[in-house]
């Protein structure tokens, strides 16, 4: 079916799309659920034959850049990679020519255009889909999910990011993880090397979170990296966590010796984001990791029993290595 969504077919979709404009359900389900995605062409458009074959090969194009878009992604900074160009990313694999760009046409809201010409649509479509950052969404088959990040990714609704901030939480996160490589070359901590960006990426949720008026969240996450997530996002004391490497405590009276590793530890503390206060707990980790995510989220389903009231906490539930999960009952 997606060979079929090319500018040489155009003619028979535009008529596809017609039959499915007066009734959706008399066409293949199939396409249904391809039109779906398409959008919306208004039924009050001018019935001139041309400018719906434009409307209909400029969706095409769209729902091409939103399933491929990432594949021309400008991910390697240093121009090492040799990138050829994607045919189906071309305006003239959907009947587009050079004369056609300044050519207005209509979308019908579809990317937040009601009128665009064609250069105008693929500067959108290259800024959204293929510039420093890749997206790939069309897979979720959840509609409301899926709609939910295309609305923010084509209507530009980010977050506000302070590059030397992020720097700063990297150049953290890397000399922490290399000293500890240095100091204690031999123990088994399950390192972040590699994906350190995991630091600056959950403290940028996290003022999100608080900006929307999480009070508390709840962690689980896996091995790996979970001594970097005690020392900068959890801002458990380093010398607590060099002890342990040591094996020693810094209340030795009470340590029990239980045995446990220092990489299935919890731990949960305040911090001070954004001026307001915000509750963060790591919960341990039980030998088998797949038990992690419905503990925690079990953990906040408890809480927000216990303050069913009409000033409850926002309480939010954040597994590291999969989508957070957003529990909010208040």
């Amino acid at each position: 079916m997606e060979d079929l969504l090319q500018g040489d077919n155009a003619a028979y979709l535009s008529e596809l799309y017609k039959q499915y404009s007066k009734n959706p359900e008399a066409i293949d389900e199939k396409w249904q659920r391809v039109f779906r995605d398409l959008g919306p062409i208004s039924s009050t458009f001018s019935p001139d034959e041309r400018a719906i074959i434009d409307s209909v090969r400029a969706l095409m194009l769209i729902r091409t850049y939103r399933v491929r878009g990432h594949l021309a992604a400008k991910l390697d900074p240093l121009g090492i990679e040799k990138r050829g160009s994607h045919w189906e990313l071309n305006p003239e694999s959907y009947g587009f020519s050079a004369s056609d760009y300044d050519r207005p046409i209509y979308l019908d809201k579809v990317l937040g255009l009601e009128r665009a010409t064609l250069k105008t649509i693929l500067d959108k479509l290259h800024k959204t889909y293929c510039s420093t950052i890749g997206v790939e969404f069309m897979h979720i088959q959840d509609p409301v999910q899926k709609n939910w990040i295309q609305e923010r990714i084509e209507n530009s609704i980010k977050p506000k990011i302070d590059p030397k901030k992020i720097l700063a939480q990297l150049t953290q996160a890397e000399f922490f993880e290399k000293f500890l490589n240095v100091k204690f070359p031999g123990a088994k901590r399950f390192g972040l090397e590699g994906g350190e960006s995991l630091i600056p990426g959950i403290e940028q949720a996290l003022e999100i979170y608080q900006f929307f008026g999480v009070e508390e969240v709840c962690f689980g996450m896996a091995h790996r990296g979970r001594i970097s997530v005690l020392a900068n996002i959890m801002h458990q004391p380093v010398r607590y966590i060099l002890a342990q490497f040591q094996g020693q405590s810094l209340n030795p009276d009470n340590y029990k010796g239980s045995g446990d590793v220092k990489y299935h530890l919890g731990y949960s503390s305040d911090r001070t984001i954004s001026g307001k206060r915000l509750h963060l707990s790591l919960s341990a980790n039980p030998s088998h990791l797949e038990a992690v995510n419905p503990v925690v989220l079990g953990k906040v389903r408890s809480k927000q029993d216990q303050k069913m009231t009409p000033n409850a906490k926002q309480l939010l539930a954040f597994y590291c290595m999969e989508m957070p999960l957003l529990q909010d009952k208040g």
